[in-house]
């Protein structure tokens, strides 16, 4: 096996491993990472991150046709769950890369609506004639031309990645049963959730919106009714201000990408100076929300007492589901 790239992600004792840098001559394998566990554990690695492992069209996997199956490529279902065993077994848990805001343009639901205007799939995506002449968050096109008729369908990243319409019920339904299936069915112990401020537009807000915190805490809620254990990640790709308002609530964490880009550049230029106002903006306003919550709940507990009873949610080496 040869690894171009493997992520040590060290904080929070995670790594990420991108599982389509690890190669045989047998193509592209889950089976590649089994016996590469005893060694990270060694490094103190006590989760892998698995970059999306669906069935896919595309390289990096972000366009799923098929949220039921592993990627041929890498393996088959049977070998993700014999890695999450033999990960299990060494202490290590297993989050996956769940891609919920779009699917691929190759999925059967995607292909049925498109070619069929009465397809039962059809509220499953956002269609639209003549062409809305709005653009994307970031002034993109987002409204792509369907191959079929005079009619465009809506897509905030590219033609290939369809978004889902989760003002439709089915489409949150089938979210949750997605979850269910890998945490369930493949043993998977979390999810980092990709693209998640994009959920659901409303109006002319396309990111951010209402609908999105609120289905957020649908899915958080459904994902602990499955698997209490269970940890939640979300992306949020903006500022810490844009990232607040997805806590305290929904997912169990958001990445802070202002933090991480300070810490890189204070490698970069050798000097801590601008360092520390991100982290620190960042942990006053995170207690100042889980105080205020705990507040509106009639919790009347000294905060640090219910901190310190919450944290750590997972004891080192302690199997990590139930």
């Amino acid at each position: 096996v040869e690894a171009k790239t493997i992520i040590f992600l060290r904080h929070e004792h995670t790594e990420e491993a991108e599982v389509a840098q690890l190669l045989d001559e047998r193509g592209l394998e889950v089976r590649a990472l089994i016996p590469l566990r005893g060694v990270r554990r060694d490094l103190g690695a006590r989760c892998i991150w698995l970059m999306p492992v669906a069935a896919s069209p595309s390289y990096h996997g972000y366009d799923v046709k098929n949220y039921y199956r592993v990627n041929p490529e890498y393996g088959t279902n049977e070998d993700f769950k014999r890695l999450v065993s033999e990960a299990h077994r060494r202490g290590i848990r297993v989050l996956v890369d769940m891609v919920l805001n779009h699917a691929s343009s190759e999925h059967p639901y995607f292909k049925d609506a498109l070619l069929n205007s009465s397809s039962p799939y059809r509220d499953w995506f956002r269609w639209a004639a003549p062409k809305p002449a709005s653009k994307g968050p970031w002034g993109q096109e987002v409204w792509h031309r369907s191959p079929v008729r005079d009619e465009y369908y809506y897509g905030v990243f590219w033609s290939g990645m369809p978004d889902l319409n989760y003002d439709h019920p089915p489409v949150r339904e089938e979210a949750k049963k997605v979850a269910t299936f890998w945490l369930e069915e493949l043993g998977a112990d979390g999810f980092r959730l990709d693209a998640i401020p994009y959920l659901v537009e409303e109006g002319t807000r396309l990111a951010g919106a209402p609908g999105t915190h609120a289905f957020l805490r649908e899915y958080s809620a459904h994902v602990r009714r499955v698997a209490p254990n269970a940890y939640t990640v979300g992306e949020v790709w903006d500022s810490v201000g844009a990232m607040l308002p997805y806590y305290p609530d929904q997912l169990d964490a958001h990445f802070a990408f202002a933090a991480s880009d300070a810490l890189v550049e204070s490698v970069r230029s050798g000097s801590a100076r601008k360092l520390l106002e991100p982290y620190l903006r960042l942990q006053r306003a995170l207690l100042d929300l889980e105080a205020a919550a705990h507040r509106a709940a009639g919790d009347d507990a000294p905060f640090g007492e219910r901190r310190a009873a919450h944290l750590p949610r997972h004891q080192p080496g302690q199997r990590p589901r139930q």
